[in-house]
């Protein structure tokens, strides 16, 4: 009986196969794992840490209670890098802890529990705005934009549809009757070369004084914290004073006009234009649409973030050049400005009926909900993402660990 031969070994393809096993990181001894470690960051070496048992053992103790010595922003870095394998959870930069998506609620959402203190790093300069958060109406207006709303948007950008938010959650219309007054107020946003960018759009119609007396002090218009109606009285740059009262002149007309077109702030990333609509019987309207640079949702840090709230005594110029807003967002797929202003002024003029000499709200064949007292929203925010985030919390379990043990690391 012959012996069966048994196929020739290519003595390379051991060699080969014996290397790689070798080249493995997990096979790697460990020292030569500690010795990579000393050239990481404490943040990556945390993150390693993370892995598996192994390198817990061996890089945990030391890496964890570096970091926990660290700036807030490494910190919040390594939190961001955790949050990137937990779709449902976000590095919060104001308690620098991870919490719950479904915890951050809509920005209009006037029944939402506060947020809590620690995680709103509120302005040392107090009133009018937070580091947090950023009023985009100049009014009534109960719709916020909190630094997550930017952080959730973006991370979904990033990171696919099961991360954050999506863009739609932060759009929103209301509409409002106070002291004799219509407004209306809209913002939508877009994700532009990785930063959020915001048009609103407000309406403001007066019944009850003519064009002339428009610019009465029981009304302050504005369109940002550092361009207001009258603050010459703060001595405060009072430009916008005179671009209102130039705008006014010339009602409804089309002229050829500086105050007719695209104007910037100076202190914050942000671009507008005044309109005057003539709603006949119903009143005069100003109708403000801007467009703001919230940033990247990075940091608090942001100088596009931090330009809105930022008063003009200590701002730092942002620099960008006239248009530059405006355009980045209206090259983007989606309702023009034109169609918004169209859009808006339909609606205010369905909602408006005129009895005896007063103006009232008419939301019969309207799509409005009363949301509180004496305003009304387009489909009322209740929870963002309703599904998207059930499914969260059914993966909440199986992360728990993770976010416990970052709760007591921090």
């Amino acid at each position: 009986m012959e012996e069966s031969e048994m196929p020739a070994q290519n003595n390379a393809d051991c060699v080969e196969i014996s290397i790689l096993r070798v080249k493995t990181f997990l096979d790697l001894p460990p020292e030569i794992i500690l010795q990579i470690a000393e050239f990481l960051p404490t943040t990556s070496t945390a993150s390693v840490a993370l892995c598996n048992k192994r390198f817990a053992a061996q890089l945990g103790s030391r890496s964890w209670n570096l970091l926990s010595g660290l700036e807030s922003e490494d910190r919040i870095h390594f939190l961001s890098i955790l949050s990137r394998d937990l779709p449902h959870r976000h590095a919060c930069h104001g308690c620098i802890r991870l919490h719950l998506s479904s915890s951050i609620s809509h920005p209009a959402n006037i029944n939402a529990p506060p947020q809590p203190g620690s995680c709103i790093q509120a302005s040392a300069r107090g009133g009018y705005s937070e580091d947090g958060l950023v009023y985009i109406s100049n009014y009534y207006s109960p719709y916020r934009m909190r630094f997550p709303h930017v952080q959730l948007a973006l991370k979904q950008h990033h990171h696919g549809l099961g991360h954050g938010i999506s863009l739609g959650d932060l759009s929103h219309t209301e509409i409002q009757f106070i002291q004799g007054g219509v407004f209306l107020f809209s913002v939508d946003a877009r994700i532009v070369s990785g930063q959020m960018v915001v048009r609103s759009q407000e309406w403001v119609i007066s019944s009850q004084h003519p064009r002339e007396h428009f610019l009465s002090r029981t009304l302050t218009h504005g369109v940002c914290q550092h361009l207001m109606t009258y603050n010459a009285e703060f001595d405060l740059d009072d430009s916008f004073t005179s671009l209102i009262r130039c705008r006014l002149s010339h009602g409804a007309a089309d002229d050829d006009c500086a105050c007719m077109r695209l104007h910037q702030c100076p202190s914050c990333p942000m671009e507008y234009q005044i309109d005057v609509v003539d709603f006949k019987e119903r009143g005069t309207a100003i109708c403000a649409t801007k467009w703001l640079n919230l940033g990247a949702g990075l940091t608090t840090l942001d100088s596009n973030w931090r330009g809105h709230n930022t008063l003009s005594d200590d701002y730092i110029p942002h620099n960008l050049p006239l248009g530059s807003i405006c355009s980045s967002y209206e090259s983007k797929k989606g309702a023009s400005v034109d169609d918004l202003t169209a859009e808006n002024k339909k609606r205010l003029f369905s909602s408006l009926c005129v009895i005896g000499r007063n103006v009232h709200i008419n939301t019969d064949g309207c799509n409005w909900k009363l949301a509180g007292h004496n305003i009304w929203y387009i489909n009322p925010p209740e929870e963002l993402n309703t599904f998207q985030f059930s499914f969260h919390r059914m993966l909440s379990s199986a992360s728990g660990t993770i976010a416990q043990f970052i709760k007591l690391l921090f």
